[in-house]
């Protein structure tokens, strides 16, 4: 993204009273204008999230970081075990490097959190990620509901685990702190938070509802004003008005209480990247959830 769209988008967000300000990717620290746009945002007084794989942090942005109150920063840590971690990101070293900058980071009382996705490279050894990430006090998370890629080729899925796997982690999960399985409340009144209080704009403008779901482009800021797409465009009305009831699948299963439904989910393993088209995995997850739970 240039000086010049990130300025604009800024300019907008400020007359539309937009608290936070998300930088994303790809990998945002390899755009040369970081530092700058880290600098505008905390002079206009957003609060800032960084998602990052931290491996390309440089002195100068940690600085930026040093000076600016209203920044958080997310990373991904898949295992301790730098060859189950490397071989998931494809760089050899970069669990190494993520695991310093998130020890330079918590040196400087800089708010983080770490994401640990559960994928079958990493089923025995999450763990340890969440156990060195308390160590440090620092928030992490784990999830082992893992959907396919937002171009639609369903390239990582063959990292997910099997639903006998889920089964068991759920399990052992549920065994070790109850609060682990929960049921869901669907509402009657909105079933996605897209489009409720965020916009994803990427380095060219285009307006998706979400990092996730960029086949739904829901207009372009270049010929048109954050403001008018978010009030007035039909595609954002139209997920706006969607509640349980277009589901009606969803609606009358017995195991909505223990799923949510996920747009992106659904449009990124659909063959018609419908939305609504809801992928039978997840309804299976649901199952097993509730027979675990009413055990």
């Amino acid at each position: 993204m240039t000086k010049e769209l990130f300025d604009d988008i800024l300019s907008q967000c400020r007359n539309l009273n937009v608290l936070n300000i998300t930088m994303s990717g790809g990998e945002p620290m390899l755009n040369p204008h970081l530092k700058y746009f880290i600098q505008k945002c905390r002079e206009a007084n957003f609060s800032i999230n960084i998602l990052s794989n931290l491996i390309s942090i440089t002195d100068d942005i940690i600085e930026e970081f040093k000076r600016t109150p209203l920044l958080s920063v997310q990373t991904s840590l898949y295992s301790l075990d730098e060859s189950i971690h490397d071989s998931i990101t494809g760089v050899k070293g970069s669990c190494a490097r993520t695991k310093k900058a998130i020890e330079t980071l918590y040196k400087l009382n800089i708010p983080m959190q770490i994401n640990c996705p559960i994928m079958k490279q990493n089923r025995n050894t999450f763990r340890d990620v969440l156990s060195w990430a308390k160590s440090y006090n620092i928030e992490a998370s784990s999830d082992y509901m893992l959907f396919g890629c937002f171009d639609g080729s369903r390239k990582n899925l063959h990292c997910r685990l099997d639903l006998p796997e889920i089964e068991s982690l759920i399990n052992e999960l549920q065994t070790k702190d109850s609060n682990q399985v929960k049921a869901e409340s669907p509402s009657l009144k909105s079933i996605c938070p897209v489009c409720y209080s965020s916009l994803c704009i990427s380095a060219l403008g285009k307006v998706y509802p979400c990092e996730g779901w960029q086949s739904c482009i829901l207009g372009n800021i270049n010929n048109q004003s954050i403001r008018d797409i978010w009030e007035n465009s039909s595609d954002v009305l139209a997920l706006r008005s969607l509640t349980i009831r277009d589901f009606p699948k969803c609606q009358n299963c017995d195991y909505k209480e223990y799923c949510s439904i996920c747009l992106i989910r659904n449009v990124n393993e659909s063959e018609y990247l419908d939305c609504k088209d809801v992928n039978p995995y997840f309804c299976a997850i649901a199952k097993i959830k509730r027979q675990i739970i009413g055990k």
